[in-house]
């Protein structure tokens, strides 16, 4: 079990190794931190309308509640805003660095050279969905945590906060899933990033219908979910909706990494 933990820290290290240094990492995670210092700055440039009268009009309580309450939902903005457009840019992102990391794998030899190690098939591909997913997701949380706790003082919504790293994260696993898939099958860099860019286009045609239920919404555009949903009123989605959308998408991603595993296993990547 420890030779197997080894050959498997062996292999992200190589991985990283190819895949991860400079300026990768560093250029998406500028990208990132851009976006979110931008619009939060932006956003937070705004006056909140707090004024300061002579007693006894002026009450301190109120003014302070009121400014309480103006943090807490300009944050809920900012954060909308924020993972709305990382998920527009890790669609594009995704695209790019799968097709980059499985097809000059394949051509290059470096995905024989992995396979070299006492690890499965399933293990090589699944290898390489965790570090792309958890580098991503990671760097996307910093740049995000880091703007709100930069231009917003004052108290954090918590709640908003997890449903929006819960619905982001599961959006990223099920296009990850998509396009993982779509490279392992085309071996084609191109049809790799057409393929990822076609199907977040797919995503937001349909989830522009007006009258998409919203479970099926929480699965193709999960953050606008969380907006409506955090926004109220009388059209804004339920809960339980909410987390059986969540639950679909994980059961779809789940199967779509496994059908990757099943293809992967039975394909003759011996050529270089």
């Amino acid at each position: 079990m420890r030779n197997r933990i080894r050959e498997y820290v062996a292999l992200c290290k190589l991985e990283w190794s190819a895949f991860y240094q400079f300026p990768t990492l560093e250029g998406i995670f500028a990208l990132l931190l851009g976006i979110a210092f931008l619009f939060t700055s932006a956003i937070t440039g705004r006056d909140p309308g707090i004024s300061i009268s002579p007693f006894p009009v002026w009450d301190g309580g109120e003014v302070y509640e009121y400014y309480l309450e103006y943090v807490m939902d300009i944050t809920t903005s900012v954060l909308g805003i924020i993972f709305t457009l990382f998920a527009f840019v890790f669609v594009f992102i995704a695209s790019l660095m799968i097709a980059f990391n499985f097809g000059k794998s394949l051509d290059d030899g470096f995905a024989q050279t992995c396979l070299s190690y006492p690890v499965s098939r399933k293990g090589y591909v699944a290898t390489k969905l965790v570090m792309f997913l958890l580098v991503f997701l990671l760097l996307s949380f910093i740049a995000a945590i880091s703007s709100i706790y930069i231009f917003i003082p004052g108290p954090k919504p918590i709640t908003a906060m997890v449903l929006f790293f819960i619905s982001y994260s599961l959006f990223t696993l099920l296009v990850t899933s998509c396009i993982v898939l779509i490279a392992i099958l085309t071996k084609n860099a191109f049809s790799t990033i057409v393929g990822g860019t076609g199907i977040w286009m797919g995503f937001l045609l349909l989830g522009s219908l007006s009258e998409i239920p919203a479970v099926v919404l929480s699965i193709l555009h999960p953050v606008r979910v969380i907006i409506d949903y955090l926004n109220g009123g009388t059209n804004a989605p339920l809960i339980t909706e909410v987390y059986v959308g969540w639950i679909v998408s994980l059961l779809a991603s789940i199967f779509l990494i496994i059908f990757s595993f099943a293809v992967f296993e039975r394909d003759d990547i011996s050529g270089g």
